[in-house]
């Protein structure tokens, strides 16, 4: 019957009820205009993901002189020959790529402290990977993840090896906009050194003394001097705080004791904890600021009208020893 369901069309199709055909054709009619906007390329459609930034370091293990105070220079491992090594600041999402070479006279590694990366390049020697050996190469590859204040440092023998210098800073930047902006920044490494300690200890081919404390610990060590960024008081370059600017100030201890520090003259507050911020309502302006060893803090500093103030450790054998910087 002309018309009726299952009808032969002259090109030997099944001609669909009348009905059927209006309304896949109002269907397909609709989705047409859809389906050529999302189209690969056409106008209107939403563009590919931008691909992520690779960022390259090289980063060389090797043993220097170095000065932690005038008249006052020793034998340090080092990363590309400062203490603490180069910060290397990356984006959130970017492709980080890092060489380490190591020209030291010992294995050693490096590890990304607070940044979630994969197993194998963790860096800690017997567990994620093998050592480096003395003029050996590791490439370490991982998304740059955890926003925030992080550090780099030696896993291998790790008691002596960043007590020597083997550390630095690592700072994610988040990929949108701060809520806060500051006019300046500045990253401040908190260490201790011990005279004592030098690269034949590192190797085997030397001893340290007998403990000078009256109550030796286990791998403890005598500090003669408390450093900031690698150096000793007079050494360390004041910082520059304006009036009326807000400043940012990354610290990171990469000691084994407890520091706590104040900017005398001047309130702090804490807008970070390890990378994390603190929430604003908790972040509340105070003198000091305590970090365990591999803690990280980030300060909030306003400059005054008033010169002349510090910024240094609250323990005064400490800041004598050259834990203290001036602020201007």
């Amino acid at each position: 019957m002309p018309g009726s369901a299952g009808q032969l069309t002259a090109a030997g199709a099944a001609a669909p009820p009348p009905a059927l055909t209006r309304r896949a054709f109002g269907v397909a009619g609709a989705l047409l205009p859809l389906a050529r906007l999302l189209a690969p390329g056409a106008v209107g459609a939403a563009p590919p993901p931008a691909p992520a930034a690779v960022r390259e370091f090289a980063l060389v293990a090797r043993e220097v002189d170095l000065e932690l105070r005038p008249g006052t220079t020793v034998r340090a491992w080092t990363y590309n020959g400062t203490v603490p090594g180069p910060e290397l600041r990356v984006t959130e999402g970017d492709q980080v790529r890092i060489t380490l070479k190591n020209e030291l006279p010992a294995a050693t590694s490096a590890h990304w402290h607070g940044i979630d990366v994969p197993v194998a390049m963790d860096g800690v020697p017997g567990l994620t990977q093998q050592a480096v050996p003395p003029g050996g190469t590791f490439v370490y590859e991982f998304t740059a993840t955890n926003v925030g204040t992080r550090w780099y440092h030696s896993h291998q023998d790790a008691e002596v090896q960043v007590p020597l210098g083997l550390f630095g800073p690592v700072i994610v930047e988040p990929k949108a906009p701060e809520s806060v902006r500051y006019d300046r920044e500045y990253t401040f490494i908190l260490s201790e050194w011990d005279l004592d300690l030098t690269p034949a200890v590192a190797t085997g081919d030397a001893s340290l003394p007998a403990p000078r404390s009256d109550v030796p610990l286990s791998k403890q060590l005598d500090y003669d001097l408390f450093l900031v960024n690698g150096k000793a008081t007079e050494a360390l370059p004041p910082i520059a705080v304006a009036s009326g600017q807000r400043v940012r100030l990354r610290l990171i201890n990469a000691g084994n004791l407890i520091h706590t520090v104040r900017g005398r003259g001047r309130p702090i507050k804490v807008v970070a904890t390890d990378g994390n911020p603190v929430p604003p309502g908790v972040a509340l302006p105070d003198e000091a600021a305590t970090l365990g060893p591999s803690e990280r803090v980030d300060l909030e500093l306003l400059g005054g009208d008033s010169g002349g103030w510090t910024f240094e450790a609250d323990v005064e054998h400490q800041m004598a020893s050259g834990m203290t910087a001036g602020l201007r």
